[in-house]
């Protein structure tokens, strides 16, 4: 090993323990404090007579993280985690268990049960909850406030992120 590198200073500082322990160079700074910030990280090269550890800050990710998005496109959410078309007199049980039954099952209920949900948030709520994606719910959370033509909208950004 020739290099070490963690966003955790105590493992970082193990690493470097164990690695003196282990015949690396007699010599390793103490890098206890201080305390790494959020985004920051510990580098070192140990193979050169002195090492010296180097913080830097990790550059944030250039392609948005979004977890699970074949689970939650296409897979088969569990049915407590579905979400249900049930409509203003709960006349209705429709579930969804992933997006793309979502956006079908969105095309096709009256007018009645897409506007009952939608007045109470269900959408946002489902999505910020249950498909654990914040930034559609919050995009979808913008329309339930009564926005023209919100089904098409909603539907639009489902499918502009998850490609169903």
């Amino acid at each position: 090993m020739n290099v070490v590198a963690s966003t955790d200073l105590r493992a970082f500082q193990e690493a470097l323990d164990l690695l003196q322990a282990d015949g690396g160079p007699a010599r390793v700074p103490d890098v206890r404090e201080p305390a790494l910030e959020r985004g920051e990280a510990l580098l070192m090269a140990v193979n050169g007579a002195r090492p010296q550890a180097q913080r830097f800050q990790v550059a944030r990710r250039g392609v948005q993280h979004r977890r699970h998005l074949r689970k939650y496109a296409e897979g088969e959410l569990p049915p407590d985690r579905s979400f249900y078309f049930r409509g203003p007199r709960g006349a209705l049980n429709l579930r969804a268990a992933n997006l793309k039954r979502f956006c079908e099952l969105a095309e096709g209920v009256d007018e009645a049960t897409w506007a009952y949900h939608l007045a109470r948030g269900d959408y946002s709520a489902w999505m910020r909850e249950r498909i654990k994606d914040e930034e559609l719910a919050d995009e979808v959370s913008g329309l339930e406030t009564g926005a023209h033509d919100t089904r098409r909208r909603v539907l639009e950004a489902v499918r502009r992120r998850y490609a169903v």
